[in-house]
């Protein structure tokens, strides 16, 4: 088995969310070639069927935002001032200062299920109003001495 067509994993996408509109058409070049060399190699059955409904899971987010800001034209008005990103290499403290700053309400973050998807939920503002805690450790990390706390004179 190899990946399926990039046309079979749009239609895929389309028949799950019932939506035909991908607004502006540059993404399907990118589709096409990485479908082409996707499917130059035999990955298995198992991961190329996780590979396809992953790029399925994609291409139906892509088609409920755009979706989504056609219904909330009035999102493309709004101002997005001084964004700040956090960027690092692995085990750097990057997800420690995100957790950080959640905490601050002057700041936005990307929560986890904005991330897996994107389009928000019939009301966000609960989310927007509940900052998580930041991250306590667990049992075994304190017995390993994480999560002390450190006196700073």
């Amino acid at each position: 088995m190899t990946i399926a067509l990039a046309d079979t994993l749009i239609a895929r996408a389309q028949a799950q969310t019932g939506l035909s509109d991908f607004g502006p058409q540059g993404w399907r070049q990118g589709l096409g070639e990485l479908v082409t060399v996707m499917r130059s190699r035999d990955f298995g059955d198992v991961a190329n069927a996780r590979i396809e409904d992953r790029l399925t899971a994609v291409l139906a987010s892509r088609l409920q935002i755009e979706d989504w800001i056609a219904s909330h034209p009035q999102v493309l008005d709004e101002d997005i001032t001084a964004p700040l990103f956090i960027l690092g290499m692995p085990r750097t403290g990057t997800t420690a200062l995100q957790a950080f700053l959640a905490n601050d309400p002057q700041w936005r973050y990307l929560r986890g299920w904005e991330a897996a998807q994107p389009v928000p939920p019939p009301n966000p503002a609960p989310q927007a109003s509940h900052p998580p805690p930041l991250a306590q450790p667990t049992p075994q990390q304190e017995s390993r001495g994480h999560g002390q706390k450190v006196q700073i004179n």
